[in-house]
């Protein structure tokens, strides 16, 4: 990669303000395609002057759903299927952009993602007559990629992370919704039926820390956007492949653990 490449990958990451730090190093400016991908970035992750523009005329909160309809076209079109699942899980949490779950020509473009299917279930006494029928074919198409993954990478045992327990009722609802949508919801349910069917373990390892933790080296790191940074080693990698690494090493040592009582 050319020192050119460098500058404005890195400029990307670290948005438009930089802009003028970064011609001053030489940097070439962003291509077409790149301006693309800067403004669909900023949309979510930019600071002060970011957004989508203007909010939407008819309800006055947040930007109209043509906006984000074509916003999610450029998204899927400029980014590979994991790094949208990842954006439009940060457009809910960072711009509350609930209306992406509760709009049906929204729905029907949302890549397929199990955060997104939890949050889904959350809110499912909000979602409106017409777009319920959205809304489930939101959850089959998780189901269905489910079903494709065991049936193309046969594996011998799925790790997934055991959350913490439910906490006491009025502490805080909300987190003990989330808790308890993923512990017995609808999804957890149908890929241990699916693991039963295909003779696949499944097994649940200590969750604790697990996406703060470095793979690497087990020291603490910090998420930057969608980037794990460790504190210690200097390790940089996606955050969803840090987190899936570690729940791998955890399951690998419950599983040695296991045989070595035997």
């Amino acid at each position: 990669m050319s020192q050119t490449q460098q500058l404005s990958r890195w400029r990307l990451i670290l948005g438009a303000e930089t802009e003028e730090s970064f011609s001053g190093m030489g940097g070439g400016g962003l291509s077409q395609e790149e301006l693309l991908m800067d403004s669909a970035l900023g949309a979510i992750y930019g600071g002060p002057g970011g957004g989508f523009g203007e909010p939407g005329r008819g309800a006055g909160k947040g930007p109209s759903s043509p906006v984000i309809s074509k916003w999610l076209g450029d998204l899927r079109s400029l980014f590979d299927p994991e790094t949208v699942a990842v954006v439009q899980n940060d457009a809910i949490e960072r711009k509350g952009l609930k209306q992406l779950l509760l709009e049906p020509e929204l729905l029907d473009t949302l890549e397929p993602d199990l955060n997104l299917a939890s949050t889904l279930l959350m809110l499912k006494d909000q979602i409106p007559k017409k777009s319920k029928e959205s809304a489930r074919k939101f959850i089959r198409r998780i189901v269905e990629e489910i079903n494709r993954l065991l049936e193309t990478e046969k594996p011998g045992v799925v790790y997934i992370p055991k959350l913490p327990g439910m906490v006491k009722a009025g502490v805080n609802r909300k987190v003990n919704a989330g808790l308890n949508m993923w512990q017995r919801g609808y999804v957890k349910k149908r890929l241990e039926r699916k693991c039963r069917e295909r003779s696949v373990e499944l097994a649940e390892v200590f969750g604790k820390g697990i996406s703060t933790e470095c793979c690497r080296c087990g020291a603490e790191g910090r998420k930057e956007g969608d980037i794990f940074r460790c504190n210690s080693c200097g390790q940089e990698m996606p955050e969803r492949q840090n987190t899936a690494v570690n729940v791998l090493n955890r399951g690998k040592k419950l599983k040695a653990g296991n045989a070595g009582e035997t």
